[in-house]
Formats: C-alpha cells, sequence, structure tokens
C-alpha cells in the first residue's frame, strides 16, 4: 500500500500528524524543493499533499512535474474553492474516473 506524505511547515503538517498521517515531512523555505523533488521520486508514496503557497513558490520545473504526476498524486490545498477542481482533474487522471459526476 502507498503512503501518505505530507509536506510544508509545521503548523500546516500538524493536523495531518493528528489525523494519523505517519508520512510528515517538514520544510524549511531552503528545503522546499530539495524535499519535494525527494517526495515526487520516492515510489513509495502514492499521494503527496503541499498549500497553494508552497507550490507558487516552486521552479516551474518541479510544478510541471507535480501536476502531471500520476504516481504519486500531488493533492494542492489551498483557501479557495479552486483546490476543490485540482483535486477532481487529479482524481480522475489517476484513476481514470470522475468521481464527483453526478
Amino acid at each position: 500500500m502507498s503512503d501518505i506524505a505530507v509536506i510544508g511547515d509545521e503548523e500546516f503538517t500538524i493536523g495531518f500528524r493528528l489525523a494519523g498521517v505517519s508520512r510528515i515531512i517538514n520544510v524549511s523555505a531552503d528545503e522546499l524543493v530539495s524535499k519535494t523533488t525527494e517526495a515526487l521520486n520516492d515510489t513509495s508514496i502514492g499521494v503527496l499533499v503541499l498549500t497553494r503557497d508552497d507550490v507558487n513558490k516552486l521552479p516551474i520545473r518541479v510544478r510541471d512535474k507535480l501536476e502531471n504526476s500520476v504516481q504519486p498524486v500531488c493533492v494542492v490545498l489551498s483557501k479557495d474553492s479552486a483546490g476543490e477542481d485540482d483535486l477532481r482533474r487529479k482524481v480522475k487522471k489517476s484513476i481514470g474516473l470522475d468521481v464527483w459526476d453526478k
């Protein structure tokens, strides 16, 4: 079974830790690119969770890899509803089915 991994600062990751997610990767601004790249290449990670703000800080090549990745599926959380559309598109790409379709 693939792991769920969460990348971000401690304030972002604490809720996931409390919810039982074991792959928590706390990063500083300096570590964000390297740790995200490592996680994208880790075959044991099935779902990778980041904030929209952190994704926007990544170089375009890493952002492209995140957006096009099927393994791991990258879930980007944001404060607005745009994140829901992104999640819907990622799940559809990953499993081949639009689970939100009525």
